[in-house]
């Protein structure tokens, strides 16, 4: 009878001790997960923008060229990226019209939000701003006496120039080439030089018109005259004319657009 009752009070014994184990256990993972929640950081606003970035089209943040920071938009939309993705580019290209900041900008852009019209459009604007060769333009046909246009020619230092409108003639008389320009431009560039294999003697001049008017000029280059940079403001001008008397070349010619 003794022994029955030690064996009943010996089994209450086991099953308040195991009992109190569990309660113990679940206590001690209450409290480890309890310090894992309070410990645990927020997630960043860095974070947030790497993951929004990180896509299949682009992993790189717009670089803000001003500051040499990522962009970090506000707005976690395509409205709200394509907003400050323009102004970042408008920001850029407000520095001296720096549109090849501006394209890049938007080119990263597109990247996110290739088909976006707001994005398309600036980019169209920025390229307007893009240096234009005058030799992608076909001349006017009017006139006997063309300049020729030369590719890989040489000046007297020795100088290539990948093309150039060169005057070739032998006889002592103007030669030139107009363009159909549309006041698209505001300015024109070039290289004046001397041609390879030219006579010594006589003087050269160059001209550029204007619809008529004088633009550029300048005379008396010689055998001896190294290569000098020609620029002329060209805003508003249709027919462009450009005249050369004499064994020379202008090289490199270009028409920009500088003015918003």
């Amino acid at each position: 009878m003794k022994n029955k009752k030690f064996n009943i009070i010996r089994d209450i014994v086991i099953i308040i001790s195991s009992i109190a184990a569990t309660i113990g256990v679940l206590i001690a993972y209450a409290e480890y997960k309890s310090k894992n929640i309070n410990e645990k950081p927020n997630i960043s606003i860095e974070e947030k923008e790497k993951s929004f970035f990180a896509t299949d089209n682009s992993n790189t943040p717009i670089e803000t060229f001003s500051t040499g920071d990522n962009l970090a938009p506000t707005n976690y939309d395509e409205k709200g990226y394509v907003n400050e993705a323009i102004e970042q580019a408008e920001t850029a290209f407000a520095n001296n019209c720096d549109y090849e900041s501006a394209l890049k900008i938007i080119k990263q852009a597109q990247q996110r939000f290739p088909v976006d019209t707001d994005l398309k459009e600036k980019e169209e604007y920025y390229k307007l701003f893009i240096p234009v060769s005058i030799f992608t333009i076909t001349p006017n046909p009017q006139g006997s006496a063309k300049l020729s246009v030369y590719q890989n020619e040489k000046d007297t230092m020795g100088n290539n120039y990948e093309k150039s409108l060169v005057y070739d003639a032998s006889w002592d008389r103007a030669m030139s080439l107009t363009y159909d320009i549309e006041k698209k431009y505001n300015l024109l560039t070039g290289i004046g030089a001397i041609t390879r294999n030219t006579d010594v003697i006589h003087s050269r001049c160059i001209k550029i018109y204007g619809d008529g008017l004088l633009l550029y000029s300048k005379a008396d280059i010689t055998y001896e005259t190294k290569p000098f940079t020609i620029s002329a403001d060209i805003t508003g001008v249709t027919d462009l004319k450009i005249e050369i008397n004499g064994q020379m070349m202008f090289a490199n010619i270009e028409l920009q657009r500088t003015v918003k």
